[in-house]
């Protein structure tokens, strides 16, 4: 975790970087303070497939907030999921707890984005087994995260930051086609289990984002990009007091895609979208699970003007930046 903060601390600092580029297609908001609330179901689940069973693993919450905060280059959020939207029948499948981070940083037409979860908590369907319940709890399974992805646009009409963070505002329709790539360390860990599993991979996409500008107020995003990589695995099995390790290599294909719509103005926006993320491993992979996630994300924010005092910071320090 610790080494998660100094990497945020980091990219706060290297996130003074300016644009430089001008265009009649993006406006930039430099002088405002962006303040956003958003509601989604980002929180990972499993579905685990062999030859004799299948069920899915799921935490027992459906929504998370988070709150987002933006000036200039400085891109943060933070996530967690209030007891008051956590799932219901806890008798049944148990609590869950949910906390994510997230920082980005921009530079000329990449942006370089940094992500830590952590989940506690889960449930499974009892299929297959049995047993006089319906659910098994699973209180002591926890996933945590670190992901890095940095991504190209090689359109410079095409505003990444109005797509994934609104701190710019698309005015006339363009697409681009972006490359991304990815880096992630999972753990997957179960106190009261058998087995623990820890994944690293990496992987490459590319494809194609439009943004339709309406009115010039009112937008809708399209985009769909494939990728492939490669992912390493090791799961460690616990008998009596011997630990049995189990490695492999394989490749694994990726899929995203995002459709949304919303409103901007230069003080007030909104706006909705749908996101699939899915990474898909070989038959003979180890971990022995698919993780597709469905995605749907409501936002609503509100961008006013920075007090004086910190625009003239913000104008120092991106002019003593050796990057710019």
């Amino acid at each position: 975790m610790k080494q998660t903060i100094y990497i945020f601390l980091i990219s706060m600092s290297l996130s003074m970087y300016s644009q430089k580029y001008s265009s009649d297609y993006i406006e930039k908001m430099n002088n405002t303070i962006n303040v956003k609330f958003s509601l989604d179901n980002d929180i990972e689940s499993f579905q685990y497939i062999s030859n004799d069973e299948e069920y899915i693993i799921n935490p027992n919450t459906n929504i998370r907030t988070t709150l987002h905060a933006n000036y200039r280059f400085l891109s943060f959020k933070i996530g967690y999921s209030p007891r008051i939207l956590s799932g219901h029948d806890e008798d049944n499948k148990g609590k869950t707890k949910v906390f994510k981070i997230q920082s980005d940083i921009y530079i000329k037409n990449f942006m370089q984005t940094f992500e830590y979860s952590k989940i506690k908590g889960y449930y499974a369907d009892n299929i297959n087994q049995p047993s006089e319940f319906e659910f098994i709890i699973l209180p002591h399974l926890q996933t945590s995260t670190f992901r890095s992805t940095t991504r190209y646009k090689f359109n410079e009409d095409y505003s990444l930051k109005a797509l994934l963070t609104q701190t710019e505002i698309q005015r006339k329709s363009a697409g681009s086609i972006i490359s991304s790539l990815s880096f992630y360390k999972s753990d997957l860990i179960n106190k009261d289990g058998v087995k623990d599993l820890f994944s690293k991979g990496i992987y490459v996409n590319t494809g194609y984002f439009y943004t339709l500008v309406i009115n010039h107020r009112w937008y809708s995003n399209l985009g769909i990009s494939p990728g492939l990589g490669i992912e390493f695995n090791k799961i460690n099995t616990k008998i009596d007091e011997d630990i049995i390790t189990d490695n492999q290599t394989g490749i694994i294909a990726s899929l995203n895609s995002e459709i949304g719509f919303g409103y901007n103005s230069d003080k007030f926006y909104s706006g909705l979208d749908f996101r699939l993320n899915a990474i898909y491993r070989s038959e003979d992979s180890v971990a022995d699970f698919d993780t597709v996630r469905g995605i749907f994300n409501v936002f609503i924010g509100y961008r006013f003007g920075s007090p004086r005092l910190i625009e003239d910071s913000m104008d120092w320090l991106e002019d003593k930046n050796p990057l710019k």
